[in-house]
């Protein structure tokens, strides 16, 4: 079965740190390795790593040129054949490598995403993202619907675009996807919920959503999709026709029917409720 590379960038999450390397370290899936990027964080994660480093593949607490350049550095002390990167604040459910390298091994996809569950703070469950399947349609309006941290692809992919643009700060995910998609990758999704992204007070989203700005949406981003020719006024657009279609396929009903499930619920408590479920 294929090998799976896992890339954590790290600093300052101590809060959170613990819940993702445990999320890791609890996977059904055993093909994998583990790689954490630690920026010189002074809160205590180094303590947690060290707690962690007999399940690690490689760990290092030093300064580096922010999350993208942590990021390639992990990549590069990996040799796994599907790539991603958690966030030290996100968590990865435990069916979730078994489930993906099942997929890939049945379709030999360039991207592979699944469902997720957002969290807040504390851990419990705010919304559920039940998107489709990625299309090049869409993309190529603006509007990228796949949602982290279960988003993986091939490290061929990774390698052949050179890995991130460090110079971006919070939106070299959307750089990177550019670059993928002039590939024409192929694209898997997984319709179910296989891990959770967390929105909190000091996440670079939440920052970016408290700049009366909606989430997702900065100057990076506007930069980036600028370059590629999709001007603001056409990817607000495109959004407006992407929900609409959404609503007409009862995409967001099935999210609040799904959230009828979660709510109230501890991340931990959903991921056994959906193992459970299987």
């Amino acid at each position: 079965m294929v090998k799976i590379s896992i890339v954590t960038p790290s600093y300052n999450q101590a809060e959170f740190l613990t819940g993702t390397l445990q999320s890791i370290a609890d996977q059904t899936y055993d093909n994998y390795e583990h790689v954490v990027m630690d920026a010189g964080s002074d809160d205590g994660s180094v303590d947690i790593i060290k707690q962690y480093a007999d399940k690690l593949h490689y760990w290092c607490s030093e300064p580096d040129e922010g999350q993208s350049d942590a990021i390639n550095k992990g990549v590069a002390h990996t040799t796994g054949e599907l790539v991603a990167w958690i966030n030290a604040d996100d968590v990865l459910f435990p069916r979730c490598l078994e489930v993906v390298a099942k997929r890939y091994e049945a379709a030999k996809a360039g991207i592979i995403t699944a469902n997720v569950l957002w969290m807040d703070q504390d851990g419990i469950i705010t919304r559920c993202i039940n998107v489709p399947k990625q299309s090049e349609f869409f993309f190529w309006r603006g509007v990228w619907h796949a949602s982290a941290p279960c988003i993986l692809f091939t490290r061929e992919l990774f390698d052949g675009i050179g890995g991130l643009d460090t110079s971006f700060r919070l939106s070299m995910d959307v750089d990177m996807w550019f670059k993928m998609m002039a590939h024409h990758p192929h694209i898997e999704h997984i319709k179910q919920y296989l891990g959770g992204f967390r929105l909190h007070d000091t996440s670079k989203s939440m920052i970016s959503h408290k700049q009366d700005r909606p989430l997702g949406v900065n100057e990076e981003t506007a930069a980036v999709h600028t370059a590629h020719g999709i001007s603001k006024r056409k990817r607000d657009r495109w959004r407006t026709v992407y929900r609409v279609w959404r609503t007409l396929r009862l995409g967001y009903l099935r999210e609040r029917l799904d959230l009828g499930n979660f709510r109230n619920l501890h991340w931990r408590e959903a991921a056994e409720m959906l193992t459970e479920s299987r």
